[in-house]
């Protein structure tokens, strides 16, 4: 659970504020990713009283698995700043694995 938390404070919200740019969204684009992370953040934790939460061992792989995120990100904010589609997809899945 620590390794969780230390990946999602390792990107969200400073890099999703600070290192996001789009020329199209302007300034609406950290405000549009941070309330996409927190939707999917909250689909996230909502899904085992759905009753579908994985096996223990299958949470625990994903959680080490969140590690690829920091440079995913930091890549993506660098090489494919324009494509904001990748950024959000990103943003999804960091929301939706921390819950």
């Amino acid at each position: 659970m620590f390794l969780v938390y230390v990946i999602t404070l390792s990107i969200f919200p400073g890099v999703l504020a600070e290192d996001m740019k789009s020329e199209k969204l302007g300034s609406w684009y950290p405000i549009i990713l941070i309330t996409t992370f927190n939707i999917s953040d909250l689909v996230g934790k909502n899904i085992p009283f759905c009753g579908l939460a994985p096996q223990p061992s299958t949470l625990l792989a994903l959680s080490v698995l969140r590690v690829v995120f920091v440079p995913a990100f930091l890549l993506a904010g660098k090489y494919a700043s324009g494509v904001a589609v990748l950024m959000a997809a990103l943003t999804v899945s960091l929301g939706f694995s921390n819950g």
